[in-house]
C-alpha cells in the first residue's frame, strides 16, 4: 500500500472516466470492455 497525493488519485479517476466517455462515443467492442475492466482492477490494486 502506497501513499498517493489526492491529486494523483483524482487524475487517475478522471482518466478512467475519460476513457469510458471515449469508448461510449465510438461504440464499445466487448473485448475492449474486458480489457478495460482488467486495467481498472490493476490500477485500483496499485492504489489500494
Amino acid at each position: 500500500m502506497r501513499e498517493l497525493p489526492n491529486w494523483v488519485i483524482l487524475l487517475i479517476i478522471l482518466l478512467i472516466c475519460l476513457v469510458f466517455v471515449i469508448l461510449i462515443m465510438f461504440g464499445i467492442p466487448q473485448k475492449a470492455v474486458e480489457k478495460l475492466k482488467i486495467w481498472v482492477r490493476v490500477i485500483w490494486g496499485t492504489i489500494a
